[in-house]
């Protein structure tokens, strides 16, 4: 008798165990207050194979969606626009056209991640780069169940296509695979597996997603991508996507803990940065340190200096035992500009070759198609309110290949050639009054 009281006691633990593992289930939905911000990182990495060649690329961007408008339905309006955003080929950093960084997108969704509508602003406006974009969205974006999961559940969902929201055939599996704490935040995370079912070359896509239990919104998530549509003729490319919330939440503050980000630090001042720094003073002022054995090198810019045509001319100080490649050879000319935006310095390099009159509808087409280019962008490190100027760090940028040495070293030594930054160093500065 006394082991039966023993097993029935287990029995009805065993049972009273399952019963409260069975509760842990909730109902994912998106929410948010509207004037939230939320700032995500997303760096990708892809490859793909062009005429025999093996292409690889990186980007880096900072994303900031703003939340404008909640319904009484529970339905979201968000903002999105790159803050920032970088993009290297073969290691290389290319050109990134204005109108990306200019661009919006503004989209509708219901609680539970269906779209309402999505337009673009301000950027690409196009039917097929609005399709990519709405492809890429909707292989890495979530639709939530109409109940509450748990641990093993599984459910689906079947995308439409629909013209009026760039949207194509697909299908999207989801499973939770586990509650976990992300960050200090309550999240779910959920496997992902999506196809597209009518395209040509089917974009698939499987990852893995940490989503905040109170908001719905994505903490964290991995993606690997195939058949990415980037509009690449021929090509099939293919990596992997990393997102991650860094401030913010379309809640605010959520039971989880506070998510938005810290109150901000008082600024420093230009002298506070660079007050163990030697000082170069000329139409830019410098400023320049080397500290176990790395070289450091600020620039100081007024603001009456922005957006004013400049001109950085390049040559070669050695050559390399080629007549295509001499000393004292010019490598480039380029005529640039600084232009301020929020807390950022972008180095612009203006299309000159190619006008319309602004009068006419081929203005508009001319601008698109030779958009000015953004070489880099500099984050504003101190401010100087009575000089009315800011400070940058330029060190990245002259050991770069702004002027494109590779492309003539290449060709002057018939091999592949690229620049190795932890190699190069700046052998003698100096600096003008007027020039």
């Amino acid at each position: 008798m006394r082991f039966k009281s023993v097993w029935i006691a287990v029995l009805l633990l065993l049972c009273i165990s399952g019963f409260a593992f069975a509760q842990e289930k909730v109902l994912l939905q998106f929410k948010a207050q509207k004037g939230q911000a939320v700032t995500y990182k997303v760096e990708g990495n892809f490859s793909m194979e062009v005429g025999g060649n093996r292409i690889n690329f990186e980007m880096k961007i900072t994303q900031r969606t703003q939340i404008i408008e909640v319904s009484p339905t529970g339905e979201i309006t968000r903002e999105s626009r790159a803050e920032e955003y970088e993009m290297l080929v073969n290691g290389q950093k290319v050109p990134v056209p204005e109108e990306v960084l200019k661009e919006k997108e503004i989209e509708v969704i219901k609680p539970d991640g269906t779209t309402v509508s999505r337009k673009t602003e301000g950027g690409a406006d196009s039917k097929e780069e609005r399709r990519q974009s709405a492809r890429l969205s909707q292989a890495t974006d979530l639709v939530f169940a109409a109940h509450p999961v748990g641990v093993g559940d599984k459910w689906s969902y079947e995308f439409k296509e629909d013209d009026k929201k760039d949207s194509v055939a697909g299908v999207a599996e989801y499973e939770v695979v586990g509650f976990e704490k992300v960050k200090g935040v309550d999240t779910v995370k959920i496997k992902t597996t999506y196809g597209e079912t009518a395209e040509e070359r089917k974009l698939t896509c499987t990852g893995e997603v940490w989503v905040e239990k109170a908001s719905g919104d994505t903490v964290l998530a991995t993606f690997k991508m195939d058949n990415l549509p980037l509009g690449v003729p021929g090509a099939a490319p293919s990596g992997t996507l990393r997102i991650e919330r860094v401030a913010g939440s379309p809640l605010g503050d959520t039971p989880s803990g506070p998510t938005t980000a810290a109150a901000p630090k008082k600024d420093k001042t230009i002298e506070e940065v660079v007050k163990d720094y030697e000082k170069l003073e000329g139409v830019f002022t410098l400023y320049r340190k080397k500290e176990a054995g790395r070289e450091t090198l600020y620039m100081e810019v007024r603001e009456d200096q922005f957006d004013k045509l400049l001109l950085l001319q390049a040559t070669a100080s050695t050559g390399v035992g080629s007549m295509v490649l001499a000393a004292g050879d010019p490598l480039a000319d380029i005529v640039f500009k600084f232009v301020r935006r929020d807390e950022q310095v972008l180095f612009v390099v203006p299309n000159l070759g190619f006008g319309a009159d602004e009068k006419k509808p081929i203005a508009r087409s001319v601008k698109r198609s030779f958009a000015d280019a953004y070489l880099d962008a500099f984050k504003i490190e101190a401010k100087d309110e009575k000089r009315k100027s800011v400070l940058i760090n330029v060190t990245d940028l002259f050991r770069s290949d702004v002027a494109q040495i590779t492309q003539v070293a290449s060709m002057a030594t018939g091999g592949q050639c690229s620049i190795d930054k932890e190699k190069t160093v700046f052998n003698t500065i100096k600096v003008f009054p007027t020039n």
